[in-house]
């Protein structure tokens, strides 16, 4: 966030939210586009970032602050003809996020 903010000269808020609002855009594109696909070969895959610090540092205080600190994880679905990432998640590794995926 910060070398994108220096970058363009704007402010980290600025940055942002910008990506809130490209995330907004992004979920109508998907939702009203990505329909009824024909995927031959569809890739599964998870990555993980440190939001904040690293899991193992977290205190009682950041678990119950509410705001979302530690591990997040990534999990990916792309399609690897044309590299269309049909689907994806991103929060803790958990049953849900699972499920949800």
């Amino acid at each position: 966030m910060r070398a994108a903010a220096r970058f363009v000269d704007v402010q980290k808020n600025t940055v942002l939210r910008v990506l809130r609002h490209a995330g907004r855009l992004r979920r109508n594109v998907m939702e009203s586009k990505l329909m009824n696909l024909t995927l031959n070969y569809i890739q599964g895959d998870e990555l993980v970032h440190h939001v904040a610090k690293k899991e193992r540092d977290l205190t009682d205080a950041d678990l119950q602050s509410g705001i979302f600190t530690g591990h997040a994880w990534i999990f990916l679905a792309t399609d690897a003809e044309t590299k269309l990432v049909p689907c994806f998640a991103i929060s803790k590794r958990d049953s849900s996020t699972a499920d949800r995926f």
